[in-house]
């Protein structure tokens, strides 16, 4: 059974990709034993369509979530098929957005809002007033229907909040049209767009699965036990294929439904 789940695994890295237009890249921290215990990086990307479907892509082990990294990644994506997606999500990694811009120099890139947030919280000097600062920043991408209102309502913010939290605001401001690029996008897709949401649900389900190992003896064990959680999402975590010698393509699992 594991042979033929190393099998298909191999053929799952190099299945031809259709040309999807969203895709979302983040990194998930792991435990691997090789030579000795370290801490690597997967670094994991899906895809999702004007429908909402969504499909793990691809993923990568890598040392860290630096550019070259992640340029393998993106490199091995294009050749089998993407080739020209509408727009990139993820957080300011700086490997990832710098991979982006050397790979996919024409397409958009959306920064992640909750991740623009989240790093404004982070310089607060008062933290009394954070619940009132985060919901006042939230309000801008929930309450605006177009970009030009969410420019309005980031100046309304900056002038309220200027004076009492001149850092957080200064670095909410930086960079901030990088979160409204889903406005380019179709308006029911803005929701699943603004945020890196779509791929954080999965890696928090794959932390889930992979859980009950403390460490992974090897890359190897590593990726079959993320592979595994993609046969499990389709319900094929031990197909009949499994005993077949060989197996064509349509049975390899690819699909990941959020």
């Amino acid at each position: 059974m594991v042979k033929g789940f190393e099998r298909r695994l191999r053929s799952f890295h190099g299945r031809r990709l259709k040309n999807w237009p969203y895709v979302f890249i983040d990194g998930m921290a792991v435990k691997v034993f090789d030579t000795y215990l370290k801490e690597k990086v997967v670094i994991v990307a899906i895809g999702m369509d004007d429908e909402h479907r969504s499909e793990i892509l691809d993923w990568v082990v890598a040392e860290s979530e630096d550019e070259v990294s992640v340029r393998g990644l993106l490199i091995d994506l294009k050749r089998r098929g993407l080739t020209s997606p509408r727009l990139f999500i993820s957080d300011d990694s700086r490997g990832i957005v710098t991979a982006l811009r050397l790979e996919y120099p024409h397409t958009a890139w959306q920064l992640c809002s909750f991740h623009k947030i989240s790093n404004m919280q982070r310089h607060l000097r008062d933290i009394t007033a954070r619940a009132e600062i985060l919901r006042e920043a939230g309000d801008i991408y929930q309450l605006s229907s177009t970009r030009s209102e969410a420019l309005r309502r980031l100046r309304e913010f900056c002038s309220r909040w200027q004076r009492k939290e001149p850092e957080a605001v200064r670095l909410f401001r930086r960079g901030f049209e990088d979160t409204l690029r889903y406005f380019d996008c179709p308006q029911h897709m803005w929701v699943s767009l603004r945020t890196n949401n779509p791929l954080e649900q999965l890696i928090g389900k794959l932390r889930d699965w992979t859980h009950r190992f403390n460490h992974f003896q090897g890359q190897t064990n590593l990726e079959l036990a993320l592979y595994t959680y993609v046969c499990h999402k389709n319900g094929e975590l031990v197909p009949e294929a499994a005993h077949q010698e060989e197996e064509t393509e349509s049975q390899i699992p690819t699909l990941f439904v959020a």
